[in-house]
């Protein structure tokens, strides 16, 4: 009988300290890559980015290609998408060539905690190291209009 309360006790003290612990290490910035694009070599840059996004421990990435007409479409109009909330979207557009920037859809970066922060300069970085040689530039919402009219999009409908 004692041998059992004093593993309880042994177990309630490791439970509260694995708890504690947990909530000391942030979670993962929720990432959305979604590739629009149709070329061969576009996919093969966002599949790099993908994978180089997904070994960061600050990111929890996910990716989607979406088939759009237009880039200025919204891509997740017609996704049957589960609903999961993001704290990042990266669209790479149809007309990459044409427009020359990916888009960073996000809440407006005066919200930004400094994990976040870090977060979108990581993928700025990653984004500007694949697909400098292409001429292709990182747009936020503060940048340009439609990442911010996405931003909205997204927001109203849950995705960010």
């Amino acid at each position: 009988m004692r041998a059992t309360k004093i593993l309880m006790m042994v177990g309630l003290v490791l439970s509260a300290f694995v708890i504690a612990v947990q909530a000391q290490q942030p979670q993962p910035i929720k990432v959305l890559i979604i590739d629009e694009t149709q070329t061969l070599l576009e996919s093969l840059q966002v599949n790099v980015l993908v994978k180089f996004a997904r070994q960061l421990p600050t990111l929890s990435v996910d990716a989607r290609f979406i088939e759009v007409e237009s880039s200025f479409d919204n891509p997740l109009a017609k996704t049957n998408l589960q609903l999961k909330k993001y704290d990042l979207i990266v669209i790479i557009p149809l007309e990459l060539n044409s427009l020359n920037s990916i888009w960073l859809v996000s809440r407006h970066p005066s919200t930004w905690s400094a994990q976040m922060s870090l977060a979108v300069t990581q993928l700025r970085f990653l984004i500007d190291q694949i697909f400098a040689q292409t001429g292709q530039k990182t747009i936020d919402v503060t940048q340009d209009w439609m990442p911010a009219f996405l931003a909205g999009i997204f927001q109203q409908s849950g995705w960010l």
